[in-house]
């Protein structure tokens, strides 16, 4: 099967200036503000925290796309669809996250739809690429679903491969030195496709989800969900600070402009001017709000905060689920 991108082994190491969870989002908004790709766009969005969907599903990757954002229209695409294609090697990315959304119903839908392919592709001769299979078994284990590997497979990248078993065996990992390497690995890979602008947002999601995980200390598992908790109520009132501050200070402002009436400008500075400062109001109280919006959310900080408090919920869930 063909890859998505072409892919090298780490030789010498490189130093790195930048950390990973700044890299995996420098690459995600780069992707988001570039692609052409609704798959490619729809995995940024999550990375970044921004909403995303409001497109049409005429392609197999359209109908990827729409359900990593949680949309409807894929149901109706999948109607008249019998197979992937070769686009079955997204897949389980998107299984993944449907697994970590709890969205089990819509995972097994989309399970059976893959194994289909897979049962296509196979008589054609068709190889999968290791990585594919590996999600595949993590989440038929997940689901508790039989799950019998194609048996032709090719070695798609070693590099890859480290990224994606660190995070899915990552709370099974003793050795810190194989979780070390992996995260090296994750930041070449990652500078690579920063300065080279060629993606793979399979790739760049574990990485993101690696990233995740080393921003955990190493804490039993209790100790991790009440430091994941702590950090939670954390970035809970900061993200909703930043949310609410510009609309706290569009009403004082607006407040105090509606306070100077049309005589008190007049007054002070004259008709002609007190006329232009009314139009100016007007327009300010108009469409200062949304500007300041947009501006806030597009605010690194901001966007960080909100994509730690989004992964923390999906972290708590899983590390509860894990406790029992």
């Amino acid at each position: 099967m063909k890859s998505f991108v072409s892919v090298c082994s780490v030789s010498a190491p490189e130093k790195i200036h930048v950390e990973l969870p700044d890299l995996v989002l420098k690459v995600a908004d780069q992707v988001f503000a570039e692609s052409a790709s609704n798959f490619e766009r729809a995995i940024a969005s999550r990375i970044l925290g921004r909403k995303y969907g409001n497109f049409r599903v005429l392609t197999i990757e359209d109908f990827l796309a729409d359900i990593v954002c949680g949309g409807e229209k894929w149901k109706e695409y999948k109607k008249k669809l019998q197979h992937l294609g070769y686009m079955v090697e997204l897949a389980p990315l998107v299984l993944y996250i449907l697994v970590e959304d709890q969205c089990l119903e819509d995972a097994k839908e989309l399970f059976d739809l893959v194994n289909e392919t897979e049962a296509t592709l196979q008589k054609q001769g068709n190889e999968f690429t290791d990585i594919y299979v590996e999600i595949m078994k993590w989440v038929a284990k997940k689901m508790g679903i039989n799950y019998s590997p194609p048996k032709n497979r090719i070695k798609f990248s070693e590099d890859y491969s480290v990224i994606i078993q660190t995070v899915l065996n990552y709370h099974e990992i003793s050795d810190s030195h194989e979780i070390l390497r992996a995260k090296h690995i994750a930041q070449q890979r990652i500078s690579d496709m920063a300065s080279e602008g060629i993606w793979d947002v399979r790739i760049l999601y574990f990485a993101w989800k690696l990233s995740r995980l080393l921003s955990l200390p190493q804490l039993s598992l209790k100790d991790q969900i009440a430091f994941i908790s702590w950090r939670h109520r954390k970035n809970w009132i900061i993200y909703h600070t930043i949310h609410f501050l510009p609309e706290i200070l569009i009403l004082i402002a607006s407040t105090i402009a509606f306070a100077l009436t049309e005589s008190t400008l007049v007054i002070v500075f004259g008709p002609i001017i007190a006329s232009l400062l009314i139009v100016l109001r007007t327009l300010l109280v108009k469409h200062l709000p949304q500007q300041i919006q947009k501006l806030v959310n597009r605010w690194s900080y901001y966007v960080k905060v909100k994509s730690v408090l989004e992964e923390d919920e999906r972290l708590l869930e899983e590390l509860k689920r894990l406790s029992f």
